[in-house]
């Protein structure tokens, strides 16, 4: 953890044989995640596009380098590839989908996913946020929407992953500056870099920039004023509210 002690952690565990296991994972795929985690008990989670302040980059960019702290203090510590893990299913498996030290059930899911894109989310906050802008405005029935907003908020995504396929639409959609972005990227890189040496799989930079590049959309939220101004969209919010 970010807030950890680690001097004291040591100090505690004096008398076993402790090794750190870290898992790595690309900047790029860590972020949403860490955006996931962060808000999704705030009603109405704000977008991502609007939440990656410089402030909260520069603690995202902080949480990613304590892996320096512990290195610096424990003698022993192996480093994890994430993505290799996926494949290999070894330790990583572990913990998160056997052992369950922790509340896990969606960073399992994540890991189990054959996207190497996969964040640990449990729902779209894109969906929740509609919803409520969508109670506010009173377009739907708000003590009927509260009481189930997250199972309405998935059926309203597996709609439009349905609706948006067949007739060839995109969802309005605002994503973060090319300023942000570019920063995401090259923290990407800069973080692969500074790990290359203690990971088995040495995946090129230029492989890692590549794929960092085609992240956009996940940094990118739904426009929820204009999906709320197409009468398609508010038909299929009251469907969905009322079918819950």
């Amino acid at each position: 953890s970010h807030f950890i002690d680690v001097e004291h952690l040591k100090i505690l565990f004096a008398k076993f044989r402790v090794k750190i296991v870290s898992v790595y994972r690309h900047f790029h795929e860590w972020l949403p995640s860490f955006y996931f985690e962060l808000n999704r008990n705030k009603i109405p989670p704000p977008p991502i596009d609007q939440w990656l302040s410089d402030e909260v980059l520069g603690d995202s960019i902080s949480r990613m380098l304590i892996f320096g702290v512990y290195r610096e203090i424990f003698d022993s510590i192996d480093v994890v590839d994430y993505n290799h893990a996926k494949r290999e299913k070894g330790l990583v498996h572990e913990v998160l989908c056997r052992h369950r030290i922790s509340n896990t059930s969606n960073a399992c899911a994540a890991f189990l996913s054959s996207s190497k894109l996969s964040a640990n989310v449990g729902y779209n906050l894109d969906y929740v946020r509609l919803l409520w802008t969508a109670n506010q405005m009173r377009i739907i029935n708000k003590t009927r929407t509260e009481r189930k907003i997250l199972p309405i908020s998935k059926r309203l995504e597996s709609w439009w992953a349905s609706n948006g396929s067949m007739t060839g639409q995109t969802l309005p959609s605002k994503c973060v500056g090319d300023t942000v972005f570019n920063i995401i990227v090259e923290t990407t890189v800069e973080l692969h870099n500074s790990m290359r040496n203690y990971l088995e799989d040495h995946e090129s930079v230029n492989s890692v920039r590549l794929k960092a590049l085609a992240s956009r959309s996940s940094f990118c939220s739904i426009d929820v004023e204009a999906i709320l101004s197409n009468p398609l969209w508010t038909e299929a919010i009251e469907r969905a509210v009322n079918e819950a």
